[in-house]
């Protein structure tokens, strides 16, 4: 297991989040796209459109708020269609680009 699509998609949803935080606190045009069109923030920092058909949406906290969010719960059956090729391995998920997308990242970050 040596990049991000050899983990689980809960695992990787989570490490394409610190990596789009992560950009957006050092990049502050990134954070505007990030803001103001999401899915093509992510394309721009995958090199590609992970979930055609998906919707991002992306919540910049207020002074004195946090924001949680939870994602729906879903059951391995009622996988979005956007994402069942990505389960199946019928897509493409081959998203590890050479720049630190591997699992030395997820230790690090305390995810086995």
């Amino acid at each position: 297991m040596n990049a991000i699509a050899d983990i689980p998609l809960d695992k990787a949803r989570l490490l394409l989040e610190v990596q789009l935080r992560e950009r957006a606190a050092a990049d502050a045009a990134f954070r505007a796209r990030l803001l103001s069109d999401p899915h093509a923030a992510v394309t721009e920092l995958l090199g590609f459109d992970p979930a055609p058909g998906v919707t991002f949406r992306v919540v910049e906290e207020g002074a004195g708020e946090a924001v949680l969010v939870l994602p729906r719960a879903l059951a391995m059956d009622e996988l979005p269609d956007a994402l069942l090729d990505l389960a199946s391995g019928g897509g493409r998920v081959n998203i590890c680009k050479g720049d630190g997308w591997t699992v030395e990242k997820l230790e690090r970050m305390g995810i086995d």
